[in-house]
């Protein structure tokens, strides 16, 4: 009996990590490129503003895993095989209960805040629990049409949490002129500065109220009146707003980054990622530069 051939194709050509720039160069292995060039269906898609909301690894990787069967509406996943794709070897292994309330419990919750909310059910054999049941509103697979980049108000609310859609009836009293981009701008640093404070628990929320309500445009308005005019702000002041852009700003670098290089996405799907991180990146550097003038 004919022995049939074995063919081996590691992903990856090469791998350098720039210690002292802190980033990894990866290339694709040459013998992939007709793969991974003229992949043009078949492939998981997802919004730029709902990934954004997840910081944790594990939550991110159970983001796509559902986001595989959104049209179906639930995907049983054996707990080997979850632990499998998150990469835990030897964490839990004993104590699902760890698991539960460091893994599946996070990752609910951040879920939660974006278009893939799920519950779960655990299933057992005798007392042991073997496989996980997630359950989540079936969706179309298909995405809505993605914002313009050039819009950098959209993608700072998106950023912030506000639903997309949202965006619409904002992008009617920007043409209606009831307020400006500049008061959009004013807004969100008004309720991230109330957050900081423990005064607003759902800053998502109290932003789009004051852009339908516009009950901040008094203040905002008297701002703007008063611009012209000398005025003093405590280093203190500066010094506190400038570390908070410059954070939001390193976690937007952080985020382009993983967009450039995640294998998560394809030429097809990167580009319109990059790009709205880029136009998030140069809001940030323009906030900074009106800071230091």
């Amino acid at each position: 009996m004919k022995e049939p051939d074995i063919k081996n194709r590691p992903l990856m050509g090469a791998i350098d990590y720039l210690k002292r720039e802190g980033v990894v160069e990866a290339v694709f292995n040459e013998h992939l490129k007709p793969y991974l060039l003229e992949l043009k269906n078949n492939f998981t898609k997802a919004q730029l503003s709902q990934v954004l909301k997840i910081k944790r690894p594990a939550s991110h990787r159970i983001y796509w895993l559902l986001r595989e069967y959104a049209a179906f509406g639930k995907r049983t996943i054996s707990v080997s095989e979850l632990r499998h794709v998150l990469g835990l070897k030897d964490e839990y292994v004993d104590r699902f209960d760890h698991f539960r309330a460091r893994v599946l419990d996070p990752a609910q919750e951040e879920l939660a805040q974006t278009d893939l909310p799920f519950t779960y059910e655990l299933i057992k054999q005798g007392r042991v629990i073997t496989e996980i049941r997630f359950l989540f509103a079936p969706t179309s697979a298909a995405l809505p049409e993605l914002i313009p980049p050039s819009e950098a108000w959209a993608t700072a609310l998106l950023a912030a949490g506000v639903a997309d859609k949202s965006l619409e009836a904002v992008r009617e009293k920007l043409e209606a002129g009831t307020y400006d981009e500049g008061y959009i701008r004013f807004v969100l640093q008004a309720v991230r500065t109330q957050a900081d404070a423990g005064k607003v628990k759902k800053p998502a929320g109290a932003i789009f109220k004051a852009l339908m309500d516009g009950y901040l445009l008094p203040a905002y308005q008297k701002t703007q009146l008063t611009s012209a005019k000398p005025k003093t702000r405590t280093n203190q002041a500066l010094s506190s707003q400038r570390k908070k852009l410059q954070s939001e700003l390193e976690d937007a670098r952080n985020s382009l980054s993983f967009f450039q290089t995640s294998l998560l996405y394809t030429d097809d799907t990167r580009p319109s990622f990059v790009a709205q991180v880029k136009s998030k990146i140069a809001e940030l550097e323009q906030q900074l530069l009106q800071l230091e003038a």
